[in-house]
C-alpha cells in the first residue's frame, strides 16, 4: 500500500473497532497529515511532523498506536503522550478514551495532568493503564518515586513539541528520555513549527525519523483567512471594540486575545457597562471552569471569549497574601479545541511571531473562512508586526492594513472614555478576586452535582456581569443621533434579527461552509478615508 493509493480510512486496513468509531464520528476521509503519517507510523517509522493546529495531528499518531494496542497484547504502560497544557491533555485523553470504546477493558487511558493529588494518581497507576497522557512536570514525580515504570513502553509522543520546549520543559524532557525511556520505543514529535530546540530533541530521542513538512495544507487554509491590521491609540482599541461589537460589524463567534489577565479584566469591565456579555479564559481560573467555558463556547452558549495566552502573576493585595493562583500549565492559544471561531481579534498584538500564528490558527479551519483583526498602537508593536508580516508572506498570505477615518467613531468617544475611567485598578483587582472565588465555587459544583445532572450545566454561566462597577442601563443602547441613517440601513440588511432571536438551526447554517464563503468583508461597514 502506498500513500498515493489512500482515498479514505478503509485504505489503512485498521481494526474494525477503530473503523466503527470513525464512522460513528462521521470521519471518512483523512486529512493531509493523516494521509501521509499513518502509513509510515504503521510501518514502524519514527515521525517528526510539522502541521498547523487543527490539521488532525492527534488522530495521525493516535490511530496507529491504538491499532498496535488492539492487535498485539502486552501488559504494562505501552504509550506515553506528553503535552504542554492541561487543556490539551484533557482533549487527547477524551479522544483516546472514545476510540477505545469497543476495546477490551484492560486497554484504558489515564490523564495525569488533572487536578488530582499525586497520592491519588499513584493508586490510579496501580491498574497499569495502556496509555498515559501528561505534562512533563506532572509525570516526573511518579517516575522519580518509581510508582511508574516505562519498561514496557512501545510508543512515545510529544504533541505540540515546540510549545512543550518553549514552556521551559527542555530539561524535564531530557531527563525523561535519558533516564526512563526504553531505547527501542517508537517516537512521534508533532509540532506546528520547527525550531532549533526541536532539532536537539530529535537527535536525542529519534532514530532515522521521517520528517513531514506539510506546507500544502497550511497554505490552503491561509487562503481562507482574511487578515487585517488597524493602527490606533491605546484608548481607541476600547472604542473600536465597542463599535464593532455593539453595531455588529463583526459577526459570529469571536475569540479576543489580550497579553495579560489584567488587560482581559479591563476589557470585560469596560464592555459589560454597555451590556455586552463576555467570558474570560485565563490561567487563573480552575481547570474545570476552563473546560466548561470552552465546551459551552463550542456549543454556541457564548459568542465572545476574552482570553490570555500568556502566564500571569496571581492577584496580590497590599498585604502580600496571594488570593489568586496562576496555572502555569493552562494554555489558550494552542491545544484548546475551539470550534467554529469566525473572528480572532488581537486586542493586544502578541510579542512573538509564532504566537500570532497560533492565535489566528483558531479560525479558518476545516475548510471554512475566517477573519483575523489586530490592533497596533506602539513602536514596539510595529516592530513585531513587520516580523509577523514577513512570516505571513513566506506562508503565502498577507496582512492588509485597514485604514479608515477615526472621526467616524468620535461620536462614541465621550461615553466610551467615561466608561473606561470607571475601570480603575481597584475595580480590576476586586473583579479578579471575585472571579477567582466565584469560579472555585462553580468548579466544585461541576465536579460533583453536575456530573450526575449534565442537563443542568446550562445553569452555570460564566458571562454574567461582575457587578464591580455600578450598572448604567442607559449605556446598553446606542442613541440614534450617533448613527447615520444609511449605517442603520446597512446594519438592518446585514443582521435582520438580533443574535438571540435567530432560530438555532438557522444560526448553525450561518456558520456552515456555504454561507461563510459568500460573506462580505466584515470591516467594509466602516468607511475608508
Amino acid at each position: 500500500m502506498t500513500v498515493e493509493d489512500i482515498i479514505d480510512f478503509s485504505s489503512f486496513e485498521l481494526d474494525a473497532r477503530l473503523t466503527r468509531i470513525l464512522l460513528r464520528n462521521n470521519i471518512t476521509k483523512p486529512t493531509l497529515i493523516q494521509e501521509k503519517a499513518i502509513p509510515l507510523a504503521l510501518a514502524g517509522k519514527d515521525l517528526l511532523a510539522k502541521a498547523k493546529t487543527g490539521s488532525g495531528k492527534t488522530l495521525a499518531y493516535l490511530l496507529p498506536i491504538l491499532q498496535r494496542l488492539l492487535t498485539v497484547s502486552k501488559a504494562g504502560v505501552r504509550t506515553l503522550i506528553l503535552v504542554p497544557t492541561k487543556e490539551l491533555a484533557r482533549q487527547v485523553a477524551e479522544t483516546t478514551t472514545s476510540y477505545l470504546h469497543y476495546a477490551p477493558k484492560e486497554l484504558c487511558c489515564l490523564n495525569l495532568a488533572g487536578e488530582e493529588s499525586l497520592q491519588l494518581q499513584k493508586s490510579m497507576l496501580a491498574v497499569h493503564p495502556s496509555v498515559l497522557i501528561s505534562t512533563p512536570s506532572r509525570l516526573l514525580p511518579h517516575l522519580d518515586s518509581k510508582a511508574l515504570l516505562l519498561d514496557s513502553l512501545d510508543f512515545f509522543v510529544v504533541d505540540e513539541a515546540d510549545l512543550v520546549l518553549s514552556f521551559g520543559y527542555t530539561q524535564d524532557l531530557e531527563r525523561i528520555v535519558q533516564e526512563f525511556l526504553p531505547k527501542t520505543v517508537q517516537t512521534f514529535l508533532m509540532s506546528a513549527t520547527l525550531t532549533g530546540e526541536m532539532e536537539k530533541l530529535k537527535s536525542l530521542v529519534m532514530r532515522n525519523p521521517v520528517i513531514l513538512k506539510l506546507q500544502e495544507a497550511e497554505e490552503e487554509d491561509q487562503n481562507l483567512l482574511q487578515q487585517y491590521v488597524i493602527r490606533c491609540e491605546q484608548e481607541d482599541k476600547f472604542i473600536l471594540m465597542y463599535v464593532v461589537l455593539k453595531l455588529k460589524l463583526l459577526k459570529g463567534k469571536l475569540l479576543v486575545f489580550a497579553n495579560d489577565v489584567e488587560r482581559c479584566f479591563r476589557l470585560k469591565l469596560f464592555l459589560e457597562q454597555f451590556g455586552i456579555k463576555t467570558c474570560l479564559l485565563n490561567p487563573e481560573l480552575p481547570l474545570q471552569s476552563r473546560h466548561h467555558i470552552v465546551d459551552e463556547f463550542n456549543r454556541g452558549v457564548y459568542d465572545i471569549i476574552i482570553a490570555s495566552d500568556t502566564e500571569s502573576s496571581a492577584v496580590v493585595p497590599k498585604k502580600g497574601k496571594k488570593h489568586g493562583k496562576t496555572d502555569k500549565e493552562g494554555g489558550v492559544a494552542r491545544g484548546v479545541d475551539f470550534r467554529h471561531v469566525d473572528v480572532v481579534v488581537n486586542f493586544d498584538l502578541p510579542q512573538r511571531v509564532d504566537s500570532y500564528v497560533h492565535r489566528v490558527g483558531r479560525t479558518a479551519r476545516g475548510g471554512n473562512t475566517g477573519t483575523a483583526l489586530s490592533f497596533v498602537s506602539s513602536t514596539c508593536d510595529e516592530t513585531i508586526l513587520r516580523a509577523i508580516g514577513a512570516d505571513q508572506e513566506q506562508r503565502g498570505s498577507q496582512i492588509i492594513p485597514h485604514e479608515f477615518d477615526l472621526k467616524q467613531i468620535d461620536g462614541f468617544r465621550y461615553r466610551c472614555s467615561d466608561a473606561l475611567r470607571a475601570v480603575t485598578k481597584v475595580a480590576i483587582h476586586t473583579a479578579r478576586l471575585q472571579a477567582a472565588k466565584d469560579e472555585i465555587v462553580k468548579s466544585e459544583k461541576l465536579k460533583t452535582f453536575f456530573e450526575e445532572r449534565p442537563k443542568d450545566l446550562g445553569l452555570l454561566r460564566h458571562d454574567n456581569s461582575s457587578g464591580v462597577i455600578k450598572a448604567r442601563p442607559h449605556l446598553k443602547h446606542v442613541p440614534e443621533y450617533l448613527l447615520a441613517s444609511e449605517d442603520a440601513d446597512k446594519r438592518a440588511k446585514l443582521d435582520p434579527l438580533p443574535q438571540a432571536e435567530r432560530n438555532p438551526k438557522q444560526q448553525k447554517s450561518r456558520r456552515g461552509k456555504s454561507f461563510i464563503k459568500k460573506r462580505r468583508d466584515p470591516l467594509k461597514s466602516i468607511k475608508k478615508k
